[in-house]
């Protein structure tokens, strides 16, 4: 998809054009399954990031403003959705070891 094209689908899904944003997902959905693998290095945390990217994108989308494509925009969703993710596995994971110690 070149810039021009992408750009005319992020203003119809902006609009609220559910084809347009699924046509954004298709186009994106293996570049942050892939982000989400190498970051978090499991197969099911990484679908569960992409799944959770998305859904931030949809409810988010009227905020992005198109400066950069929108590669950058995810790679950065991406990124904050994975540190979440670590964030948690670690508070578990202290969660864990604190209530064995009790």
């Amino acid at each position: 998809m070149n810039r021009d094209e992408e750009k005319r689908i992020i203003l119809k899904a902006q609009k609220g054009d559910i084809a347009a944003f699924e046509k954004l997902v298709s186009a994106n959905e293996a570049f942050v399954y892939n982000l989400a693998m190498r970051t978090l290095g499991n197969e099911q945390d990484a679908q569960d990031a992409a799944q959770e990217v998305f859904i931030k994108v949809w409810t988010s989308l009227s905020s992005f403003r198109g400066e950069s494509k929108l590669s950058v925009w995810l790679y950065r969703v991406t990124s904050n959705v994975c540190t979440d993710i670590l964030r948690r596995r670690r508070n578990d994971t202290v969660s864990l070891v604190t209530e064995n110690d009790e």
